[in-house]
C-alpha cells in the first residue's frame, strides 16, 4: 500500500517538462492506432467448401484456412502435375480497394524467382556463343572488362551460384549511387567504373549477381535486357503475359496491389514494390500463375521440354543442381526452384523431375509466417498420397 502511494506522489509531483513528455509520447502513440486503423484492411476470411469429397476441395480447404491463418490479402497457386496442369486457383482479393479476385491469371510480381529466368536466358546465349558457366565474363568483350581488369576474372558460375563476393548496395550506396542511374544500363556502367572490391569468393546472396548478368546480356548483344528474356525464353514458353517492366508503376493497372500485416492490428495495409532501377534481372519480373505453370511444365518433362539444354548447361560437375537455382528441402524430398520476397509480395516456384510435380505460389502478402513452405509441404502431402 505504501508502495502505491510513493508512486502516486511521484506521479503528481513530477516536473511539468516531464509530464508533457509522457502526454505527448502517449498521444503519439494513440494516434498512430488510429492512424493504422484506418488506413488498413480487415483480414480476409474465405468461405470453406461445404464438402471435400475430392482431392481439388480438399487443396481449396488448405489455401482457404491459409490465407485466413496468415492473414494474406490473396493467394493463387497452381499445381503441375505428369506434365500437364493438374490445378489453378486463386483465393481472396489482387486489391483490397477494389475487391479485385486474386485469380491464376492475376499478375504479380514474382521478386527474386525471376532469376530463374535470367539464368535460363543467360544459358540460351551463352550455348549460342559456346561459352561456359565456368569461363569469365571477360570473354563477352564488352569495353572496360576484360581479363585484367577489376572483375574480368568473375566467372558467370560464380556470379549465379552467389559466391562471386559481391555484395548488395548499402542503404547509403543506394541513395548517392542508384538514384542517379534509374535503368539497367546506368547501373551497370556505374558499377563497372567503379568496381567494389570483392570480398572472400564464399556464398552470399546478392540481387547484384543477377542484376551484373542481366547488364552483361545487354551489353554484349546490344539488345534490351526484358527482350532478350522474351525472345529467347518467355515466348518459347508461351508465357505471354509475363515481363520485365522498364518503369514503376508499370501502365498495367491490373497488377495486383502488395500489402502487409499492421504493426498491431490483424489488418492489412499497402506495401508497393519500389525499385532502384529497371528493369531488374534479379526481382523484377511481373507474372502469373498460369505463365509460371506453363515454365514448370518445361522443367519436369526433362528432354521433353525446352529448358533441359539450358539445365544442362547451367549444371557443374558434379552436381544436380543448375546454377542459379535453389536446392529446397521438403518433407524429406530434395526440389529446385526459388523463393521470391519483397515488399508486399511472396513467391515460390519448386519443382522435382523424378515425381513429375511442380508447384507455384504467388502471394500480394508479405511471408510473415513461413506460410509459402508450409503451404508447400501440406500440399505435396496431399499430392503424393
Amino acid at each position: 500500500m505504501g508502495k502505491e502511494r510513493t508512486g502516486t506522489r511521484l506521479l503528481f509531483h513530477m516536473k511539468p517538462m516531464y509530464k508533457f513528455i509522457i502526454v505527448g509520447l502517449l498521444g503519439t502513440f494513440l494516434a498512430f492506432l488510429i492512424w493504422e486503423w484506418w488506413n488498413s484492411h480487415p483480414k480476409i476470411s474465405p468461405s470453406s467448401p461445404l464438402t471435400s469429397l475430392n482431392e481439388f476441395d480438399k487443396i481449396d480447404s488448405i489455401l482457404q484456412a491459409t490465407v485466413s491463418h496468415d492473414i494474406l490479402a490473396g493467394l493463387a497457386i497452381g499445381i503441375v502435375k505428369n506434365g500437364k496442369v493438374y490445378y489453378e486457383n486463386g483465393i481472396g482479393y489482387s486489391n483490397l480497394e477494389s475487391k479485385e479476385p486474386m485469380t491464376s491469371q492475376s499478375l504479380l510480381p514474382v521478386a527474386s524467382v525471376s532469376k530463374l529466368f535470367t539464368a535460363l536466358t543467360l544459358s540460351q546465349i551463352m550455348i549460342e556463343k559456346r561459352i561456359s558457366q565456368d569461363d569469365p565474363i571477360s570473354f563477352l568483350n564488352i569495353d572496360k572488362i576484360s581479363l585484367s581488369s577489376k572483375g574480368g576474372k568473375l566467372s558467370f558460375k560464380e556470379l549465379l551460384n552467389h559466391q562471386s563476393g559481391l555484395r548488395d548496395f548499402s542503404k547509403i550506396d543506394r541513395l548517392f549511387k542508384i538514384k542517379s542511374n534509374p535503368d539497367l544500363e546506368g547501373f551497370g556502367n556505374s558499377l563497372i567504373q567503379n568496381f567494389p572490391s570483392l570480398e572472400e569468393k564464399t556464398f552470399h546472396y546478392a540481387d547484384l549477381n543477377s542484376d551484373l548478368i542481366g547488364f552483361l546480356l545487354q551489353k554484349s548483344t546490344g539488345i534490351p535486357f526484358d527482350s532478350l528474356v522474351k525472345t529467347w525464353v518467355l515466348e518459347p514458353a508461351g508465357m505471354d503475359s509475363t515481363f520485365f517492366p522498364r518503369s514503376w508503376p508499370t501502365e498495367k493497372p491490373q497488377i495486383a496491389m502488395g500489402y502487409r500485416q499492421t504493426f498491431l492490428w490483424k489488418r492489412l495495409e499497402p506495401s508497393p514494390m519500389r525499385k532502384e532501377y529497371l528493369p531488374s534481372p534479379s526481382s523484377g519480373m511481373i507474372s502469373s500463375v498460369n505463365d509460371l505453370s506453363k515454365a514448370v511444365i518445361h522443367f519436369i518433362r526433362a528432354d521433353l521440354g525446352i529448358f533441359q539444354q539450358s539445365l544442362d548447361w547451367l549444371k557443374a560437375k558434379g552436381t544436380d543442381v543448375p546454377s542459379g537455382f535453389q536446392h529446397i528441402r521438403i518433407n524429406n524430398s530434395s526440389w529446385l526452384g526459388h523463393y521470391g520476397e519483397q515488399a508486399g509480395y511472396s513467391s515460390l516456384l519448386i519443382f522435382n523431375q523424378q515425381e513429375k510435380l511442380g508447384i507455384v505460389i504467388l502471394s500480394n502478402s508479405r511471408d510473415n509466417s513461413d506460410f509459402r513452405t508450409n503451404l508447400a509441404k501440406k500440399l505435396i502431402t496431399q499430392l503424393m498420397k
